[in-house]
């Protein structure tokens, strides 16, 4: 059959194949470049290049990390972008506040609970900086919230931020629940707490809760931030982006 191929075609192809090729050797080159090097933009352009990404995907998760390296010196600019009217814009920017938590990023996530378009990442955001001053904005949350899906990203989000008195409720959520991004979060949360792998079996985790003497880890009990426990907690895993539900 390539017989039949005229030579100056085959050659046509075989050049645009190296062709891309060279072209995508130039485009990880400058990538590992920019990696190295830092980016010098400004803030606001850094943060304006949220734009063009799905929240919580896989381009997004390369990118974020990107936002949340510059720390609390880009907050400023997150927060002026947390008006934007495209909800998805303000759901990034949710995420890159969690990740960087502080008091300026917790103090406008908690406004931002509010936005009923995005609710749900705010929640998100919110576990990401393990903040117990987040803890009244939450029960709030939960006790106007019925349905179970709501109230199990809610649940999940109240542990994080340090309302041990939730636990009993958050394994009787993960016996129940059909959505695996709960089950998975809910998970790694009892985790990070217990310092132990539990991989979503039930009855270790049940196991576990009746060690705990009263009152041990009460609520309001700060935990580190997503930044500090990725380094210094081996259990403690930072939450995968586009696992929402």
């Amino acid at each position: 059959m390539g017989a039949l191929v005229p030579s100056s075609l085959r050659s046509g192809a075989h050049t645009v194949r190296v062709m891309k090729f060279i072209g995508y050797t130039i485009l990880i080159g400058l990538s590992l470049s920019l990696s190295a090097c830092g980016d010098s933009r400004p803030d606001a352009v850094v943060v304006e290049g949220l734009r063009e990404l799905y929240p919580g995907g896989f381009k997004f998760g390369r990118y974020k990390d990107r936002v949340v390296s510059r720390g609390e010196e880009i907050v400023p600019e997150l927060i002026a972008a947390s008006w934007d009217h495209d909800a998805q814009m303000r759901e990034s920017v949710a995420r890159c506040l969690g990740h960087i938590g502080g008091d300026k990023a917790v103090k406008r996530l908690l406004e931002m609970a509010d936005d009923d378009e995005i609710e749900n990442t705010i929640w998100i955001a919110l576990s990401y900086t393990r903040s117990p001053k987040a803890i009244p904005k939450l029960e709030d949350e939960l006790a106007s919230h019925s349905d179970s899906r709501s109230r199990g990203r809610l649940l999940i989000t109240l542990v994080e931020c340090g309302d041990m008195s939730r636990l009993d409720e958050l394994l009787e959520m993960m016996k129940t629940s059909k959505l695996d991004g709960h089950i998975y979060h809910a998970n790694q949360a009892f985790e990070r707490i217990a310092g132990r792998r539990f991989n979503k079996d039930i009855a270790k985790i049940e196991a576990w809760l009746k060690t705990r003497k009263p009152g041990q880890n009460g609520a309001g009990q700060s935990f580190p931030s997503s930044a500090t426990q990725r380094e210094n907690n081996s259990f403690s895993k930072p939450p995968v982006e586009g696992d929402t539900k």
